[in-house]
């Protein structure tokens, strides 16, 4: 129930174009303002976005879907817990 309400939560604040995907920029914000993947001292490359965002497109089609989205959630919580 909690993986299901992050990515609901998610699509309602970053799905700017309100398509039900993630565009690579909306993914871009995400990663930056809620993962907490990057500490304030390490500089968010484009490099290291593309790795991340490589990792989650695994249908490779630019774009993230909601089951995309939900299948990190829970890597996610199962690394932190």
């Amino acid at each position: 129930m909690i993986i299901k309400r992050q990515v609901q939560e998610a699509y309602k604040n970053f799905d700017k174009s309100k398509d039900g995907r993630l565009q690579r920029r909306e993914v871009r914000e995400f990663v930056k303002k809620t993962l907490g993947v990057l500490h304030e001292t390490e500089k968010f490359t484009e490099e290291k976005f593309s790795t991340i965002f490589r990792a989650l497109d695994t249908n490779n089609n630019g774009v993230l879907s909601k089951k995309e989205l939900k299948e990190m959630v829970k890597k996610m919580i199962s690394t932190t817990s």
